[in-house]
């Protein structure tokens, strides 16, 4: 065998490792780009099966080798596809979930929206004070949900949040000064002050939004995993996060309308995805994966290395409209507005 030969399995085989065995920090990162994966797997299978025809061609016994590689390649390609859409044309707003909720709760819904919302991670170093408050005030949501809200956000803006927004909720976790807080034109309700049964610092917000139909809502941002401590520090809060909202959602009362908002820094396509969101897919939903490749955070605000970190979800029962994905001037994430379409109930 050839040294191009013997490179190109050892590439197969890297790729192969880093796909099947995740968990570990290094590539963990790596399935963040999943989509990344399936371009290069694409042109390193398309590679593979012209070598092994030329090779064919040329009556080189070596042919045979490359043939195995290039079948391995794109078996792998395809579990990547599949993964990849399976995240986004799996249980849609349109599918199953939602006929399983109208079963017991929901008969229709009602033409308009109840509430709309606003939710972004406007990065802790965004200067761009102005472009943040114009991109608020052209959305007019009932509902702001910022993250990496700093002390220069709150110096800058607070005239306007005050005069906007008299309601709000803050959480201030993080030793950069950089937290998450809620503003709202309706009253808030400050729930983890009842909440006595944990005294660690919590990486979240749970609020509830007393409008006409009261909304309970999570914000959420547990630590991006750039380092492998910082890896581990954000798997104990996303175990620490579903513990919490495990009990929470014992107290509150039954069939209560819940909104959880999250930088997650965890995408769809990690096991940990799976391993701390299934308390909430119980009875809730995705709603960031209605349009698919909603890639929401990019490298450094440039439009390259994209990825899907943050994540919302709803009860089942809910709908929304107007999911609308658009970039904020200054921060590495996109802003997301939506709004939230009233249940209406049997008669």
């Amino acid at each position: 065998m050839t040294k191009k030969n013997i490179s190109l399995f050892v590439i197969l085989a890297l790729l192969t490792r880093g796909y099947c065995f995740r968990g570990a920090w290094l590539t963990e990162l790596a399935v963040s780009f999943l989509p990344y994966w399936l371009v290069g797997l694409v042109a390193f299978s398309a590679f593979l099966t012209l070598r092994t025809l030329f090779e064919a061609w040329r009556q080189n016994a070596y042919s045979l080798i490359l043939f195995f590689f290039a079948l391995r390649s794109w078996a792998l390609t395809f579990n990547v596809y599949g993964e990849f859409t399976n995240f986004y044309d799996v249980e849609i707003h349109r599918g199953t979930i939602r006929e399983q909720a109208e079963e017991f709760l929901v008969k229709n819904l009602n033409e308009q929206p109840w509430l709309k919302v606003y939710y972004a991670n406007i990065y802790y170093e965004n200067d761009n004070y102005e472009i943040i408050k114009r991109s608020i005030e052209k959305t007019d949501p009932d509902v702001v949900a910022l993250v990496e809200f700093s002390d220069d956000h709150e110096a800058k803006l607070k005239d306007y949040f005050q005069r906007k927004y008299p309601y709000t909720s803050a959480t201030s976790r993080s030793k950069i000064h950089a937290g998450n807080i809620i503003f709202s034109k309706y009253p808030i309700v400050n729930e983890l002050e009842k909440d006595d049964q944990n005294e660690t610092p919590r990486r979240y917000n749970y609020v509830k939004i007393e409008s006409e139909i009261p909304l309970y809502i999570y914000l959420v941002h547990t630590s991006a995993p750039v380092s492998s401590f910082l890896f581990l520090n954000r798997n104990i809060q996303l175990e620490a996060f579903t513990t919490d909202f495990k009990r929470q959602k014992i107290d509150r009362p039954l069939l209560s309308n819940v909104l959880v908002l999250w930088d997650f820094n965890l995408s769809p396509w990690s096991d940990y995805y799976f391993l701390f969101t299934q308390e909430l897919w119980k009875d809730m939903k995705n709603i960031f994966k209605w349009k698919k490749s909603v890639f929401t955070r990019s490298f450094k605000g440039q439009k390259i290395l994209n990825s899907h970190i943050d994540h919302g979800f709803i009860n089942n029962w809910l709908e929304i409209e107007d999911l609308t994905v658009s970039d904020l001037i200054g921060s590495d994430h996109n802003q997301i507005t939506f709004k939230i379409v009233e249940p209406k109930m049997h008669d």
